[in-house]
């Protein structure tokens, strides 16, 4: 198991926000009588801080099996059975950012969620792998699972070692 770290200016500068967020929310209902404003402020500062609780990475650790992502208050587990394919966005910029489209299961059969088609999973896998990227298929990246890669130290090798061991698993399926 490989544990790549939070970068700790990104937390810093996070974790401030979140708190200054947090504290604004806490002055607005200390301070303010009014009870419309007070709710649209605590509104917008408790909106404003769950962007920036979005962006913050503990660390996220790698096996053979599993990707798992560390937050302050949650933990999300991504299986590499259950990844279709990666596309990656940003490999020249500060912010890298890796989409995982996974296996999801309905009763009419394994389906891969944010393409929007008929074919199963394992299908979709081989036109992907065969086609090398020329495909039609209807692909909605909102749908997919993000990974921050550059939220974190040696985001690079990370990148590397997931597209990899996906690559591994496809070979597989093949």
């Amino acid at each position: 198991m490989e544990k790549f770290r939070g970068k700790p200016d990104s937390l810093k500068k996070l974790g401030v926000s979140f708190i200054i967020s947090i504290l604004l929310a806490v002055v607005t209902l200390l301070f303010i009588p009014n009870f419309t404003l007070k709710t649209i402020l605590l509104i917008i500062f408790i909106s404003v801080a769950w962007q920036f609780y979005k962006g913050i990475i503990l660390f996220i650790t790698v096996d053979d099996q599993k990707i798992r992502i560390y937050k302050p208050f949650n933990r999300r587990t991504i299986k590499f059975d259950d990844i279709a394919f990666c596309a990656v966005h940003g490999i020249d910029d500060d912010t890298t950012l890796l989409y995982a489209f996974r296996r999801k299961k309905h009763r009419t059969g394994d389906r891969v969620r944010g393409i929007k088609s008929n074919k199963s999973f394992d299908e979709i896998v081989k036109i992907i792998s065969l086609d090398e990227g020329n495909t039609d298929l209807n692909i909605n990246f909102n749908m997919a699972s993000k990974v921050l890669i550059s939220f974190v130290d040696k985001g690079d090798i990370l990148r590397d070692k997931i597209l990899a061991t996906v690559n591994e698993r496809h070979k597989k399926i093949l």
